[in-house]
């Protein structure tokens, strides 16, 4: 009497199986790799259609930047040999996962790139972001919280609040890698607390327009903290560039569709942070 062979179990239910196979703690770290590698190739896949090209272009997705990039290339590449040595595949794809190279790396014997150029913001502008930051770092514990709790049902089918706090921890990591990378070129403009020194960032400017005679205040920001609302203007829009560098006293002239403006500065001001 043979015996029936046991169905081999679509790509979901091997996962499944896989993550079942280790302890607690990896089983939670593994699930998120794994998780994103169904959904990507589907759940009811069948083992025996995977190819190499496929695993190699799931591997590329991996930012060469991502601080956990060994760690997901190996779990990635466990998951396959356990496949094989389960025998639901004839082949090896472990050696298939292959994440990109760092483009930084690639070309770093043709000369390292320029410095990035200053970020001049002022004092109150500076500490936004740097309490933003603060935020989103610790939010991150309690995001990384849901994602465990919402792996741990090992359904991949159906599981719309792993992907959410999945996509809200992309959302949050790239908001802090870009303030991280700001805050690193971000210089502080100094102010002088006298009046008749030049406008720079963080200045507030009376000007007087010289054919009404009416006096408008501006604070001159960098460009993120513009803010029209409350009289913030960039220092690269055409008012803030004619500004920067002038004295109490100095005529300013702008273009404007309707022709030209002039201004005379009546003040300039300092602007506690």
């Amino acid at each position: 009497m043979t015996s029936m062979e046991e169905p081999k179990p679509d790509l979901a239910e091997a996962a499944n199986k896989y993550l079942l196979s280790l302890d607690a703690s990896h089983s939670n770290e593994a699930s998120l790799v794994i998780n994103n590698f169904v959904r990507w190739c589907g759940a009811e896949r069948a083992l025996s259609t995977l190819a190499p090209a496929e695993i190699s272009r799931f591997s590329q997705q991996f930012s060469p930047t991502d601080t956990e990039l060994s760690k997901k290339t190996e779990t990635l590449r466990d998951f396959l040999v356990y496949m094989k040595k389960c025998r639901w595949i004839k082949i090896s794809l472990a050696g298939c996962v292959k994440p990109r190279k760092s483009r930084r790396l690639k070309n770093s014997s043709r000369g390292s790139r320029p410095a990035p150029a200053p970020l001049y913001l002022t004092p109150e502008g500076h500490a936004a972001l740097k309490e933003e930051l603060e935020t989103l770092k610790a939010k991150k514990p309690d995001i990384i919280k849901s994602i465990k709790l919402a792996a741990a049902d090992k359904d991949f089918r159906e599981n719309s609040p792993l992907a959410a706090a999945k996509e809200e921890m992309g959302l949050v990591e790239g908001r802090i890698n870009e303030l991280e990378e700001t805050l690193k070129i971000a210089v502080t403009s100094k102010q002088n607390g006298h009046n008749g020194f030049h406008v720079n960032i963080g200045n507030r400017v009376c000007l007087k327009e010289i054919a009404t005679e009416e006096i408008t205040c501006y604070t001159i920001v960098a460009a993120r903290e513009a803010s029209p609302l409350h009289s913030k203007i960039s220092d690269s829009s055409p008012l803030g560039k004619a500004l920067i560098g002038k004295a109490k006293g100095d005529n300013v002239e702008i273009n404007v569709p309707a022709g030209k403006i002039c201004y005379t500065i009546e003040r300039i001001d300092s602007v506690s942070a």
